[in-house]
């Protein structure tokens, strides 16, 4: 796995306030999620398959008496690109409204300081060509922008 290296997408906020975002990368594309919300990062979990489960569930995984979903991040949002090999993959394991959740990832980059200012809601407008519906928002850094998904609509079977 990549080391993880911080960095700030922000001048020196008023307020203190500053939000953290794992970044993790499927395909070329750069995803976002709030560091609040990750369990751990592994590197690879024994799976057990579920019957009758969609496409996208690559089975349940124990981890210290944790069970949880796997999940295809890929798959899940229809990115069927390129396929990594299973042994290149990382987890990252969400608590998502207090229900774990693995998705599994081509790889970590870094932990980013951004101030709450710089992320971009509204995608419906800036993005009227594409189903926006999972996408929470997005923020850049550099030349690079970054989507955060909205995991809430991800996996709404999360909610209690």
């Amino acid at each position: 796995m990549n080391q993880l290296h911080t960095h700030e997408i922000t001048e020196k906020p008023d307020s203190g306030e500053v939000q953290q975002l794992v970044v993790f990368i499927i395909n070329d594309t750069f995803f976002g999620v709030d560091i609040l919300l990750v369990h751990e990062i592994i590197r690879a979990a024994s799976l057990t398959s579920v019957p009758n489960a969609p496409d996208y569930v690559e089975g349940i995984a124990n981890l210290r008496g944790n069970i949880f979903p796997l999940i295809d991040f890929r798959k899940r949002l229809h990115l069927l690109n390129k396929e990594p090999g299973t042994n290149d993959r990382v987890i990252i394991v969400l608590d998502i409204q207090g229900m774990l959740t693995g998705i599994s990832v081509d790889t970590v980059t870094s932990v980013l300081k951004v101030h709450p200012k710089n992320i971009k809601t509204g995608t419906e407008q800036a993005l009227p060509a594409i189903d926006s519906y999972y996408i929470a928002g997005t923020c850049s850094f550099g030349e690079t922008l970054i989507v955060l998904p909205d995991f809430n609509r991800i996996f709404p079977g999360n909610d209690k």
